[in-house]
């Protein structure tokens, strides 16, 4: 048994190598969820809109999900995490909302298609309104299951594009938080249009946010940051 440059365990099968997610990582990424009540609720996104605390839930499955794609037990791994995270979902709106699980799933449940097969099952979710349209969100749904080739582009929970080019490749590689410098828990945050957030602040007269200036600086519609910079955008900060 070994580990690869990212410090993942790796093993070789028949003389070929196996990337493995490890059992630790996904111990302490359920850890997260539960250390603050029994019912997994997640109290520093209770303040967020039903919205943008599903689009938090959906960018750190899918950010962990990128991460390990290529590992051979990803679909192991990660199902658990998922039911975990899932499960702390809804109760953080329940608790949010100040109503039941049940409630929550009458109030937010969409028919989404089963990808495993036919039919469709029922996943908390919301609907909002665009330029183009209504558009509908819901929790993660896509399936889980080991690739070949890693992801060389993401979209983000709300459809928007994050391409992967080769300064945004570097800036991730270089594992570090460009707001405070943190180096834990290295996320990306991501704009439609940097000057629509400029000008949201401008035309409010209110304090324009670190985190604005920073982009604007660097003229970027994308962020690298840790997690605990990440809520305090989301958070208005």
């Amino acid at each position: 048994m070994g580990k690869d440059k990212r410090g993942n365990r790796k093993r070789s099968v028949n003389g070929q190598i196996q990337l493995l997610v490890p059992h630790k990582v996904i111990s302490q990424k359920i850890r997260e969820f539960t250390q603050y009540s029994e019912s997994c609720v997640f109290k520093p996104r209770l303040k967020l809109p039903v919205l943008d605390i599903i689009n938090e839930y959906n960018a750190e499955i899918r950010g962990l999900y990128n991460y390990y794609c290529l590992a051979t037990n990803v679909s192991q791994r990660l199902y658990k995490f998922k039911y975990y995270h899932y499960f702390s979902m809804v109760h953080t709106i329940a608790r949010k909302e100040n109503i039941s699980v049940k409630k929550v799933i009458k109030k937010y449940g969409i028919d989404v298609p089963v990808k495993d097969g036919t039919g469709t099952r029922r996943i908390v979710g919301v609907k909002y309104h665009t330029k183009k349209g209504e558009k509908t969100m819901t929790y993660f749904n896509d399936r889980i299951v080991k690739k070949d080739f890693p992801e060389t582009n993401v979209y983000d929970s709300f459809g928007y594009d994050i391409s992967f080019n080769s300064q945004l490749i570097t800036r991730l590689n270089a594992n570090k938080c460009e707001l405070c410098g943190s180096t834990e828990n290295i996320e990306v945050h991501h704009v439609r249009k940097l000057k629509d957030i400029k000008d949201k602040y401008k035309k409010r007269g209110r304090h324009i946010p670190n985190w604005v200036l920073t982009m604007s600086k660097m003229n970027r519609k994308t962020l690298i940051v840790c997690k605990n910079c990440h809520w305090d955008i989301h958070g208005g900060k």
